[in-house]
């Protein structure tokens, strides 16, 4: 039931970022602290990255705490990531 759910939200996910592309929204568009492709890579969304990707999203873009889509995946799978915030305030 519980994996049911979480495709279900995956699926919404990525149909909603493919309208919001095809409605011509700026893919590197910055919410405050993360583009779209930030987000979705430090949060496991593969298929969204992927999406982002080929719409040319700048994975070189840094956000407010001065750290790349890598610097978000590698401290996100490690569980280091809220340590690493917390550290730097």
């Amino acid at each position: 039931m519980k994996i049911r759910q979480v495709t279900k939200h995956n699926v919404l996910l990525y149909v909603t970022l493919f309208l919001w592309l095809q409605a011509g929204s700026n893919v590197n568009a910055d919410s405050g602290e993360h583009t779209p492709l930030q987000e979705a890579a430090e949060q496991g969304h593969t298929q969204c990255v992927a999406m982002l990707l080929l719409h040319d999203a700048d994975i070189r873009r840094k956000g407010t705490c001065n750290q790349n889509v890598l610097d978000l995946v590698v401290f996100a799978s490690l569980g280091m990531y809220k340590n690493y915030i917390f550290t730097l305030s």
